[in-house]
């Protein structure tokens, strides 16, 4: 039989007594089942439709903590030594909270070592954001040159045994320059992030370490002159290097680009370099690059009709060629002296930063653009005026003995 019981908002209930607890009348029609206290928790549960329904659940609770004590019964005196042991070590931490954080560092299950989780994540396919994008083999090789760092001190442990502070000793220990340390970091990021995606860690140990700040440094900006006696010298010298040199400098193309770029996408009588969607720095953003007069000019004695632009593969050669270069020229080369100068010098002509832009292929916008090369100098420490734009946009081979006209339509 019922009886009316007040809840301390002053409101009656009907409340039954049962065998298991109380089973009490909600607002609303609906049952809870009140069993109180077991094993230091308050024990109800809400929501029941009908009388049958709660108490069904109440005699099925009751049963499951009967059997769990009964089970506790069973244990050996060793595991009973031990429980008592752990509850001491715990000083009041309540055992399962204990047990859950255990799992939740240490999964249950087939966990790889660091090497053998590096050999599977540079295996699979790489992430961009959401999107499942095929990794380029330099970038496998890239990653498996900084991830076997990070194993020749840690690859036999168990990838869950990793933890954050691990991975910031390590990069503490090996103090890199923030660049370096940036992309180390990176590296070990995203294999715990492939390593959580299959259940191999219940989180990224990499996931809270703040990327390092990298001071920001203008970019080293040759003179047209530095150019013509760089171009020059190869088309004298080093014409192997001259198709490269040139649509760095004037059509602004990535080292990696031009490592991968091929002659069939080269049409002078288009005034277009092709980059294709396997060429490009991120894999399917195609677009095409005007090559201005003065690319064509210098490309015109060595132009292709199939084949690498660049036909070495090592970059032990380049930095050989480079290194050559610099010395029969008389001129430094600044790393990225080619899309530097050419970035410089199309937005001093054009005005436009979205047009520079879209030429460089910055797929996110103009902000990095505006930031590097608005008010910069050249390494003579002159600013890269309208008037060096011209000069360095007509700059020509000596082969070539008529000086075209700065084109108005690169002033627009």
């Amino acid at each position: 039989m019922a009886k009316r019981r007040e809840n301390r908002a002053g409101e009656k209930l009907d409340v039954w007594e049962t065998s298991c607890g109380y089973l009490i009348r909600q607002r609303g029609g609906r049952y809870q089942v009140d069993m109180g206290t077991v094993a230091g928790k308050r024990r109800r549960k809400d929501g029941f439709a009908t009388v049958a329904d709660a108490e069904r659940w109440s005699m099925e609770e009751s049963t499951r903590l009967v059997n769990q004590g009964t089970a506790s019964l069973t244990l050996s005196e060793r595991d009973r030594l031990e429980l008592v042991t752990a509850m001491e070590k715990l000083s009041g931490v309540p055992l399962l909270t204990a047990v859950d954080f255990y799992l939740k560092h240490h999964p249950v299950g087939n966990v790889p070592t660091i090497r053998d989780l590096i050999r599977e994540y540079l295996n699979a396919p790489g992430r961009r954001g959401k999107k499942t994008v095929q990794r380029r083999d330099v970038t496998r090789q890239t990653l498996k040159r900084r991830l076997n760092v990070f194993a020749t001190d840690y690859g036999t442990l168990a990838a869950s045994e990793v933890s954050q502070e691990l991975i910031e000793g390590w990069l503490d220990v090996n103090a890199w320059e923030p660049q370096n340390r940036q992309h180390y970091l990176s590296a070990v990021h995203g294999m715990f992030e492939y390593a959580a995606r299959k259940k191999y860690v219940a989180e990224n140990p990499a996931g809270r370490i703040a990327k390092p700040t990298v001071p920001h440094t203008d970019p080293e900006i040759l003179t047209p002159k530095q150019v013509e006696s760089l171009l020059r010298t190869a088309a004298e010298s080093m014409p192997e290097i001259l198709p490269r040199l040139t649509m760095a400098f004037f059509c602004g193309l990535r080292q990696e680009e031009l490592e991968r770029l091929t002659w069939d996408s080269v049409s002078l009588e288009n005034g277009l370099v092709t980059i294709g969607g396997d060429v490009t720095k991120i894999q399917g953003h195609k677009r095409h690059v005007d090559i201005p007069e003065a690319g064509k000019a210098w490309l015109s004695r060595c132009v292709r009709t199939d084949g690498p632009v660049w036909p070495f593969s090592s970059k032990t050669t380049l930095h050989r060629k480079r290194v050559e270069l610099a010395k029969l020229s008389g001129v430094k080369i600044p790393q990225n002296a080619g899309r530097h100068a050419f970035a410089s010098y199309h937005y001093a002509a054009h005005g436009s930063a979205a047009k520079t832009a879209e030429q460089l292929g910055h797929v996110s916008g103009v902000k990095l653009l505006v930031n590097r090369y608005r008010n910069i100098q050249a390494a003579d420490g002159r600013p890269i005026t309208k008037a060096a734009a011209e000069r360095f946009w007509t700059i020509r081979p000596k082969w070539q003995s008529d000086v075209i006209d700065f084109p108005k339509a690169q002033a627009s």
